[in-house]
């Protein structure tokens, strides 16, 4: 059974960025007319097989993120996961984002060892992606809310030292 490795990214070919070198050598050859007719539908059949295999390695999203893991674009950089900060269940983020690393590795482990599928890690990084946006948002969230709370303490210690240097009455 084949271990999970790291997606290879095709830089050169900068029109269809997800597919291996060896499906896009086949569109190239497929469309060769110097080649006779039947060998360019070889190569077609080949491109054709390739890019549905090519598909099945993630999203164009998740590929073009900078996180090791995944995850949108939108939410680019480093996850900061705070200890303190819970959800409605009483967990931390902490406690979460451990979780669906075990699950991650879990998975991986039991399909290198086969006896997990493609589907079951899948599943699990599909999971841990959405975790990991789900805090991301949460904490923009929490952090323009804390934010406007900042902004709204200065507005009142700055009103009280005017009232107190007598600027206001």
């Amino acid at each position: 059974m084949p271990k999970i490795l790291a997606v290879v990214k095709n830089k050169k070919n900068n029109i269809m960025p997800n597919i291996s070198k060896k499906t896009a050598y086949d569109v190239k050859e497929a469309s060769d007319q110097s080649l006779s007719k039947d060998a360019r539908k070889h190569y077609a059949e080949n491109a054709q097989a390739g890019f549905k295999s090519d598909q099945g390695h993630g999203s164009w999203m998740s590929k073009h993120s900078n996180s090791k893991i995944g995850g949108s674009p939108l939410n680019q950089g480093k996850t900061t996961i705070y200890p303190d900060r819970k959800n409605q269940k009483g967990q931390s983020q902490s406690d979460v984002f451990d979780l669906r690393n075990k699950q991650v590795k879990k998975a991986v482990t039991d399909f290198n060892e086969g006896s997990g599928t493609r589907n079951q890690y899948n599943d699990a990084v599909r999971f841990q992606k959405s975790t990991i946006d789900s805090l991301d948002y949460a904490n923009k969230r929490m952090d323009t809310h804390f934010a406007n709370i900042d902004k709204k303490r200065a507005k009142l210690n700055q009103q009280q030292k005017d009232i107190l240097a007598g600027k206001l009455k």
